[in-house]
């Protein structure tokens, strides 16, 4: 009985330990590389601070009232309460991406120099270029705390000293020039596009503005670098995959109608388009 006790205990302590790990490693955060992540990509924010460090490729993003054109070694803070959108990228585009849970922000952000970390949507606009060296220190460190997902304890300190290497290299590097100050009526009318329902006409868009159709859609496209209607499509393109998951809970046909597509053809032609292969290939592709 004592040794059947004393191997109920051991297993317990082992699968206590591996759960252990588990939740210290998702507390503090997470670590990925991510290739082309477009096409699905629509004015959001996250619930944690995130990191972006660009590697090869290039991007258009929309940060606040700003569009940048990123390319290779750019660096970027997105805060929680920041809305931004990735509106181009090339089909190499690659880029590293870090989040820090809140709990290990406050933690290792305590000094009066480093508030802004702390702060749900920091004045400013926090992207730059480091220089060539500062840039590889970056991509190193991001492997290596990578690599120590397993080891808890060395993991969530590799974080709290990535969080706080990244923020003094842009605190030294300077900002990157905006490649354009958004004009306030696009602003507004991508936040409308976001926020609105989906089947809204884009009429009841631009009514909102206080430009006419014609301006507006000519601003919005040479500043965002897509018309109305694309960005349009890509919503409901995202909104789609939400509610289609893996295909077991509804069908092609409602989800799309359910995202705000007018019909199965419309549906299909812009999943095609922005996807880059047909839907019932994406559907045989999910298992």
């Amino acid at each position: 009985l004592c040794y059947s006790l004393g191997r109920f205990l051991a297993l317990f302590c082992v699968v206590f330990a591996f759960f252990a790990v588990e939740q210290v490693v998702a507390m503090a955060g997470h670590i990925e590389q991510l290739r082309n992540p477009l096409p699905l990509r629509t004015p959001h924010a996250h619930a944690e601070l995130e990191l972006v460090l660009t590697i090869p490729g290039h991007s258009n993003w929309v940060l606040g009232n700003r569009k940048y054109a990123v390319g290779p070694g750019h660096l970027i803070w997105l805060f929680p309460g920041q809305p931004h959108i990735m509106t181009i990228a090339s089909a190499d585009f690659t880029l590293w991406v870090a989040k820090f849970e809140a709990d290990l922000v406050r933690r290792y952000s305590r000094g009066s120099n480093l508030k802004a970390l702390r702060q749900a949507d920091a004045p400013g606009c926090f992207c730059c270029t480091p220089n060539r060296r500062d840039a590889q220190a970056l991509q190193d460190l991001l492997e290596g705390v990578q690599a120590a997902q397993d080891f808890p304890e060395r993991y969530e300190a590799g974080l709290g000293y990535l969080l706080l290497s990244a923020w003094d290299t842009i605190q030294s590097s300077g900002e990157a020039k905006a490649d354009t100050e958004l004009h306030p009526a696009v602003v507004r009318a991508y936040r409308a596009l976001q926020e609105g329902d989906m089947s809204e006409s884009l009429m009841d868009v631009v009514g909102q503005v206080g430009l006419s159709q014609s301006q507006l859609s000519r601003l919005f496209r040479r500043q965002v670098g897509m018309t109305m209607v694309q960005f349009r499509n890509r919503q409901r393109l995202e909104r789609f995959i939400q509610l289609y998951g893996q295909g077991q809970r509804i069908n092609m046909l409602e989800a799309a109608l359910a995202a705000g597509f007018g019909s199965y053809p419309q549906f299909y032609r812009v999943f095609r388009d922005f996807m880059g292969c047909t839907p019932q290939e994406y559907k045989r592709s999910l298992g």
